[in-house]
């Protein structure tokens, strides 16, 4: 099905229909692994995007460490059904061009082959994909890659001292698909409370006790 080294980078793949089946005495070779590894992640990022809209699942809080900004760990979705998920806090050096400016900071999903191993034969390859997202300051207003979810907006004085604001940050939230999707988000102010995106036509049956506001 596949040679591909990378089952990553071929989503959405619109011609994946089949999938491996496995058989006593079969010979399996990477590509056979591949393939799985394949079908699985396109299947699991297609439900994702067609029912979660890109957000903050949790965590991901931004702190300011004089000179310095650092991330906690957390995990988000992005709009291609990525799952973005952060295992350990990450802190990222203030550059000096936006020392006393305006930046924003951004997570999004990023990875690189990593644990290279040599065979008997001298043969060397990666033995992992490290699924590690990317965290970058950019100034405010500048273009942000696909699939970047904000952070936070921030205000650096010259020492690089971030003021934080985290009014953008979105949560991943609840899409309904159809002619006019339903997405239901959570109000990051009020945890409590969630903003519905889209026009509603709300309909309480008759005689049900509820509060017309």
């Amino acid at each position: 099905m596949s040679g591909e080294q990378n089952p990553y980078t071929l989503y959405p793949e619109h011609q994946l229909d089949r999938r491996p089946r496995y058989y006593d005495g079969m010979f399996l070779k990477s590509a056979d692994y591949i393939d799985a590894q394949r079908y699985d992640i396109d299947r699991r990022r297609r439900h994702l995007e067609a029912t979660v809209s890109a957000g903050i699942v949790a965590g991901l809080e931004v702190s300011a460490r004089g000179g310095s900004v650092a991330v906690a760990p957390g995990a988000a979705v992005d709009g291609r059904g990525r799952q973005i998920v952060l295992v350990s806090e990450e802190e990222r050096v203030v550059p000096a061009e936006l020392r006393g400016e305006n930046a924003v900071l951004y997570i999004a999903y990023a990875e690189q082959p990593s644990d290279e191993a040599v065979g008997s034969k001298g043969t060397t390859g990666y033995t992992r994909f490290h699924e590690l997202p990317a965290i970058t300051l950019v100034a405010a207003g500048a273009a942000l890659p696909e699939g970047a979810i904000q952070l936070a907006a921030l205000t650096f004085d010259e020492a690089g001292g971030a003021q934080i604001d985290g009014r953008m940050r979105r949560r991943a939230g609840l899409r309904l698909p159809g002619p006019t999707p339903l997405t239901m988000v959570a109000d990051e102010a009020d945890p409590g409370r969630a903003a519905l995106d889209a026009a509603v036509d709300l309909r309480v049956p008759e005689g049900t006790a509820h509060d017309p506001s």
